[in-house]
């Protein structure tokens, strides 16, 4: 009994009719896979440029929330230190308050007014970027809490 039976060739390419058909096939998934992993650099790309700006506008708000911070504390250890000071600065016509210690960047601006409520004074600090032609203004406002008891001021804290 004869079973006939194909040779594998290792070495030598046999072509068989059937194999023609399939020539441009390979190159067909090879291409779609070579766009799949462009698109995927592409989103990659993307997102680590959106991360990126991200980063570095939340820099900048935390810049002008601790030069507001920085302000506003200092402000308060003024006033716990000379209380009569307080008095000056809740006129109608008062200035904001002078004597930053802290030496900030040129294109920020910082300060700090003082408003009273009942036994309390409420400093609030402004920090914000100075940027001319910006479409949007980036700036932070924090408010302290003072409680006069007796002729001295004490710290409450950050006012929500």
């Amino acid at each position: 009994m004869y079973i006939p039976w194909k040779r594998l060739f290792i070495c030598r390419w046999v072509e068989s009719e059937d194999d023609r058909d399939e020539e441009g096939a390979v190159t067909v998934v090879m291409l779609c896979l070579l766009m799949v992993v462009v698109m995927f650099a592409l989103a990659m790309m993307h997102t680590v440029h959106t991360m990126q700006k991200a980063n570095a506008d939340y820099q900048q708000e935390m810049q002008l929330r601790l030069a507001a911070e920085g302000v506003t504390e200092q402000a308060a250890q003024q006033l716990m230190a000379q209380p009569g000071m307080a008095a000056s600065w809740q006129d109608e016509d008062s200035q904001p308050l002078a004597g930053n210690r802290f030496i900030y960047p040129e294109t920020m601006a910082v300060q700090v007014t003082a408003l009273p409520r009942k036994d309390k004074l409420y400093l609030i600090g402004f920090a914000r970027y100075k940027d001319r032609g910006a479409k949007w203004e980036r700036h932070r406002m924090v408010k302290g809490v003072l409680k006069k008891e007796g002729d001295a001021y004490v710290w409450l804290g950050w006012a929500p």
